[in-house]
């Protein structure tokens, strides 16, 4: 959501005010996504998940290859996917 935001400003407005999000803005529906996914248990990060950084050039082939990644609201590379990866670690 970080990286769609900084280059679509006021993408995830509405996704803040569907959570009741008072004055939401990017920045605001993204904290209360964190937040959501906190309060129901998921643990942050790929590292909690058993991803190991050997295996981050593999999943970031493997997305760009995968179609869905070109209804991204921002255009992405095999290399912003792998930057991201490694963020999400």
């Amino acid at each position: 959501m970080d990286f769609n935001a900084a280059r679509k400003p006021g993408l995830y407005r509405r996704v803040g005010e569907a959570m009741g999000v008072p004055g939401s803005d990017d920045a605001r529906a993204i904290a209360a996504v964190r937040g959501l996914l906190r309060e129901v248990g998921l643990p942050e990060g790929l590292k909690a998940h058993g991803v190991r950084e050997s295996q981050l050039a593999g999943l970031a082939d493997q997305a760009f290859e995968d179609p869905c990644h070109q209804t991204n609201p921002v255009p992405v590379t095999r290399d912003d996917l792998y930057r991201l990866y490694q963020q999400a670690m």
